[in-house]
């Protein structure tokens, strides 16, 4: 006899029980193949995939105004799960929002432009402050603080 109080899930393949499914959108009274826990994985895999392809859009359109060389696809950039420069967490902000250790694309040598190799990810914390100074003025400013 089928027992209608469980269902299997098509993603991780465990019976489980039916409130651990959502309802399903195209059909009214149906219930989702996918369980939540496998269906919100599945989101926040697309969310991340989302979200580098937004980075990358981004630095399209920076390349364009700027007139400097672009040849980057997401698919190839590698989000480390650490920032190289301040060693905090990476992770993309929450609505959007670009948060200190929100992952940004950096160009190592800014003339060369958005050409693989020659840009790594960082926080985006670490790549304002990149941003803004040379290694002398950045040494300086790190003596300075070292000495107060």
């Amino acid at each position: 006899m089928f027992d209608l109080s469980h269902k299997k899930c098509r993603r991780c393949l465990e019976v489980k029980p039916r409130e651990d499914f959502s309802k399903a959108k195209a059909c009214l009274g149906r219930i989702s193949n996918i369980c939540r826990i496998c269906d919100a994985t599945k989101r926040s895999k697309h969310r991340k995939r989302n979200r580098l392809q937004s980075l990358v859009k981004s630095a399209r359109t920076r390349a364009a105004v700027k007139g400097i060389p672009f040849d980057l696809d997401y698919r190839k950039l590698i989000v480390p799960e650490f920032c190289p420069v301040l060693s905090i967490p990476l992770a993309f902000g929450t609505n959007n929002k670009t948060e200190p250790g929100s992952p940004s694309i950096d160009r190592l040598v800014p003339e060369l432009g958005y050409i693989q190799g020659n840009v790594t990810i960082i926080s985006a914390k670490a790549n304002t402050i990149k941003s803004y100074g040379t290694a002398e003025d950045h040494e300086k400013i790190a003596a300075w603080m070292r000495n107060k």
